[in-house]
């Protein structure tokens, strides 16, 4: 059986601290396209957060003369929360070209799903519309292009929601509005009134938890090592008892001196951490100007003398 190192017992640490501690910024939001669900029905209330994030295509621009629908639905007594994310559609005059179109109605009709009802709104250009609400259990989003030119299309953030009492596995926004409780701190309003929204995205969090479980672990690791390596030293005095050795280590660093540590059996373990690492970054004294450049040039101007 292979032996795991210790740097790979971290790999696992973080892996486990991501999905236990952080499970909404570990399970993904639901993403989909309307190109690929074209004619389908969502049942928004089965996907894993019950939220879905619905963009046109995932190719750079729409293709043209593209005419697509898609159902959303949600549970009895469950109402949907739609938000624009993102909008680039290329049309002309009151969206008589590309145009979307979210029809709320139930029963679907002929007159709403083929335009013939004019209370049906139709979206267009660049500029993100007010996020809506349904007043029953489901959607029609319908996408219609021209073969004039094609933009980027858009992206929505839809979302299952109720305003009854919440559940244990629900968390209750500002708005009484109740949503899955993995929603929260997700970078996205989908609540209505960014009351699920926090001062800090979950993964700047978990980020900040992450860092300073590796700089506690490493800090710990190296405290055992100097620790280690002082008892080390210490044992060796203990058996030369050598006032000639002097239980003292003066290594120049680029022939710097640094200051000296005696290592003596009595010293405490925190004492000999603390020696160890002045020893590693106290500088005792720095060589002046004239002991590193004139005292040579003074030899050398001596010997070509003699």
């Amino acid at each position: 059986m292979e032996r795991i190192t210790f740097f790979g017992a971290i790999k696992v640490a973080f892996v486990l601290l991501i999905l236990n501690v952080f499970p909404a910024w570990a399970e993904e939001t639901y993403f989909d396209t309307m190109e690929r669900q074209c004619g389908e029905t969502i049942l928004l209330s089965s996907l894993p957060k019950k939220s879905l994030v619905l963009m046109l295509t995932e190719q750079v621009v729409y293709a043209p003369l593209f005419d697509c629908h898609v159902t959303v639905a949600v549970s009895k007594e469950t109402r949907i929360y739609l938000s624009f994310l993102e909008m680039d559609i290329r049309s002309y005059g009151a969206c008589a070209g590309d145009f979307l179109t979210i029809i709320d109605s139930e029963p679907l009709t002929y007159e709403t799903f083929y335009f013939q009802d004019s209370s049906v709104r139709r979206y267009c250009g660049n500029q993100r519309p007010k996020p809506l609400a349904s007043t029953g259990n489901n959607i029609t989003i319908r996408f219609v292009s021209d073969e004039v030119i094609s933009g980027r299309g858009f992206s929505l953030l839809l979302t299952a929601f109720h305003e009854a009492e919440c559940l244990e596995e629900e968390f209750r926004c500002g708005n009484n509005r109740c949503i899955d409780h993995r929603l929260k701190c997700d970078d996205n309003d989908n609540c209505g009134d960014g009351s699920d929204n926090c001062d800090l995205p979950v993964y700047i969090i978990a980020c900040i938890a992450v860092a300073s479980i590796i700089t506690l672990v490493a800090g710990l690791f190296l405290t055992l090592v100097i620790r280690y390596r002082c008892r080390h030293k210490q044992l060796e005095c203990e058996e030369t008892n050598s006032e000639e050795d002097n239980c003292e280590r003066s290594r120049p660093i680029h022939s710097i001196p640094i200051a000296p540590v005696r290592y003596s059996a009595v010293v405490s373990d925190t004492a000999c951490v603390s020696a160890f690492i002045s020893r590693l970054v106290h500088v005792t004294h720095l060589p002046s100007y004239e002991q590193l450049y004139q005292q040579p040039q003074h030899v050398a101007r001596t010997a070509m003398a003699d």
